[in-house]
């Protein structure tokens, strides 16, 4: 099995970007602190400059893991962009008579090579196909806690979907990153006072000022719910509900809204939608619309909120 670190050439900024392999050692930095979390990023991302080599075990000339020699090489990214799009090819990967390659995206959309002009058709560069997959690294946020070694083509949507990602302290001025469990110290600890706890699977009575623009509710396993109050409708106040936390959060929690005004009553339901910092765009395309009456004289909102954890 051969183990590789990708060392992107000079690309349109000039610069050079280095990924370190899945054998190389990674510092374990998951303290609470403001730059904890992409200070993580960046150390698993662009650390050092990797040179090809070949790791003994035993005195041996390589490694063996599984069973398997392992070596440790390094590459040039550019040899795994497609030519057209720039993007990392993963397979299937297409090439014509003369070995040009492109990934199936782009085969998809033409007829001929962009090189030499010869017919495209299905033919697999399997070659390529085998590096691609033989491609493994560790994932960023190994500085945050993350022990998971993903296929390169893999890498993003394990980054977007990593429980150990870097989320934001929701608070005004405060400037702490770190993963759910991190930040979930973080708040209990330092912003105790400006959120209220809320409980799984029944309901919780609030009461907030029609113009606060959000309120944090604290789950029982630490995760941060906002809820949000868009007052700048002019019928009334728009209310929708986000989780902090990464992309694998989507579809774990739904909630319910419930507002009284006398004798007329709204009620609203959907799932949670999770986002990492609070200046993301919070507004979700569903919301519950509370009328003006609903303020009362007071200029508060009283809500029935109820938030279901499904089971993972």
């Amino acid at each position: 099995m051969v183990k590789f670190s990708a060392e992107e050439g000079k690309n349109r900024t000039g610069k050079r970007r280095c990924l370190p392999s899945s054998s190389c050692p990674l510092s374990d930095s998951g303290e609470e602190d403001g730059d904890a979390g992409d200070a993580g990023e960046a150390d698993a991302a662009t650390t050092g400059d990797w040179e090809s080599s070949e790791h003994s075990s035993g005195g041996g000339n390589g490694s063996f893991d599984g069973g398997k020699e392992s070596v440790t090489v390094t590459i040039d990214l550019d040899v795994l962009e497609c030519p057209i799009c720039y993007e990392i090819m993963d397979p299937p990967i297409f090439q014509c008579q003369n070995g040009h390659i492109t990934c199936s995206s782009c085969c998809a959309k033409m007829n001929r090579c962009h090189s030499c002009l010869l017919p495209l058709g299905p033919t697999r560069c399997l070659a390529l196909e085998k590096v691609v997959e033989s491609i493994k690294v560790p994932c960023p946020y190994a500085g945050n806690g993350c022990g998971e070694i993903v296929g390169y083509a893999q890498r993003d949507a394990h980054k977007a979907a990593c429980s150990h990602a870097p989320c934001h302290c929701p608070i005004a001025g405060c400037a702490f990153t770190g993963s759910v469990p991190q930040l979930a110290r973080h708040f209990r600890s330092l912003h105790a006072h400006c959120g209220s706890s809320l409980p799984y699977n029944r309901s919780l009575k609030l009461s907030l000022d029609d113009r606060e623009p959000f309120h944090v509710l604290v789950g029982a396993d630490g995760i941060l719910f906002l809820l949000l109050n868009n007052s700048s409708a002019p019928v009334g106040n728009a209310v929708s509900m986000v989780c902090i936390g990464p992309s694998s959060l989507k579809g774990r929690f739904s909630y319910q809204l419930k507002a009284k005004s006398g004798e007329s009553c709204v009620q609203f339901e959907s799932a949670v939608a999770a986002v990492r910092r609070r200046d993301q765009p919070l507004l979700p395309p569903d919301f519950l619309l509370l009328p003006l009456g609903f303020c009362g004289d007071q200029g508060r909102l009283s809500l029935d909120v109820s938030v279901w954890a499904k089971v993972p």
